[in-house]
């Protein structure tokens, strides 16, 4: 047996082969887990944003629907990261035209950002009325730019293992505490307004679907990401959680208020912390803001970092820039800002394109995938 030096030894179960192993898996579970913290939020915030309003009780159906497109945005991304070398799938369309699909797949990507700043504006001007919004999230991409620009990459993913627990028990006990002010006599009627609405909610909800692609889409990350190919289920698993817990929460929701009062136009940071709205328990009020708080940052974070990332491979850089991190958090600033109906109107006519938009990318790659052939047939193409 090989010795890397005089005062380094190896064994089968403590080499360093086994060592760098085991550290791609935990990589690739932190990254796996960010994209079912991302996903859970987005359908939190597309449950009060336009379930709520659009569909009321039987909202939970429309996101159960959403489950297969889930399961296929994931099978896709797993089979197309296979053929291709060093998991640089965009790489597959050749060099202008996998540009072109990486940007279109920022700006989903920076969408999805734009929702999560918004809610985390919605939730601070209902906490704290008398505070500028427009300071208030000026200043919240300040910080975030000075936390998420630095050079660690594996830092949010770290994060969101850890915390992933803390979040979900702080939103079980307060939906515990408001589940005795509310009755399940309200998720009558069981189909709302009729299959139409809840089909027309399942359609608008598979938007926040987009990060169920991640982290295999991303070039930067995808190299590390060898585990993911083996295992499938390491990428199932959390995603299939994050929609079950977002039913779940849905669900619950229902059983809060009739179904009228649950329809009738609230602002979303009523609806977001809606369960503290029914209880006026004042500990889970506190618990539920951080944890709603915590979670929108996370996926601002998220949406962020994996624009950032695209934007940067398109350029044919290796790392994003704290620049370009900071320019991106302050374009979110004005929309998330401005507490105008015209914009909201705006963020919900676009929000539902951003599962199209990634299932066309999926599939143009996929097709793209089956004409080229298998990875050993071609020579892979990076951006210049």
């Amino acid at each position: 047996m090989s010795h890397s030096s005089p005062f380094q030894t190896q064994t089968p179960v403590h080499s360093i082969k086994d060592m760098m192993r085991q550290r791609h898996r935990a990589y690739a579970q932190d990254q796996c887990i960010l994209s079912a913290m991302g996903l859970y939020a987005q359908l939190v915030m597309g449950t009060a944003f336009y379930l709520y309003e659009h569909v009321s009780t039987p909202g939970y159906l429309s996101i159960l629907l959403c489950l297969p497109l889930l399961l296929l945005m994931a099978f896709l991304s797993l089979r197309l990261s296979r053929r291709t070398k060093g998991g640089a799938i965009f790489s597959l369309a050749g060099k202008i035209p996998g540009k072109a699909l990486a940007l279109i797949l920022a700006a989903v990507f920076f969408l999805d950002a734009q929702l999560a700043a918004y809610a985390i504006s919605a939730i601070l001007s209902d906490v704290l009325p008398n505070l500028s919004p427009l300071l208030t999230m000026m200043a919240v991409a300040l910080i975030m730019g000075a936390s998420i620009g630095g050079e660690d990459e594996y830092a949010l993913p770290r994060l969101s293992r850890l915390v992933r627990w803390p979040l979900l028990i702080a939103v079980i006990f307060c939906a515990v505490t408001a589940l005795p002010h509310g009755n399940t006599a309200y998720l009558s009627p069981v189909l709302g307004r009729g299959a139409g609405s809840i089909f027309q909610g399942t359609l608008w909800m598979t938007g926040c679907l987009s990060g169920a692609c991640c982290p295999l889409l991303l070039p930067h990350t995808a190299q590390t990401l060898s585990p993911l190919r083996e295992k499938g289920a390491l990428l199932y698993r959390p995603l299939i959680i994050a929609g079950a817990l977002a039913i779940g929460y849905a669900a619950i929701s229902s059983c809060m208020l009739p179904f009228y009062s649950l329809a009738r136009p609230e602002n979303l940071g009523f609806k977001l912390l809606l369960f503290t709205k029914v209880s006026g328990y004042a500990p889970a009020w506190s618990l539920l803001i951080f944890a709603h708080l915590f979670l929108m940052l996370i996926a601002l974070s998220a949406g962020v970092l994996r624009s950032a990332a695209l934007i940067t491979w398109t350029a044919g850089k290796k790392k994003s820039s704290p620049a370009l991190i900071i320019v991106l958090l302050l374009l979110l600033v004005p929309a998330a800002a401005l507490k105008s109906m015209d914009v909201e109107k705006l963020l919900i006519a676009l929000s539902p394109f951003r599962g199209a938009a990634v299932l066309i990318i999926l599939t143009v790659l996929w097709i793209l995938s089956l004409i080229r052939g298998k990875p050993s047939e071609w020579k892979e193409e990076t951006p210049s």
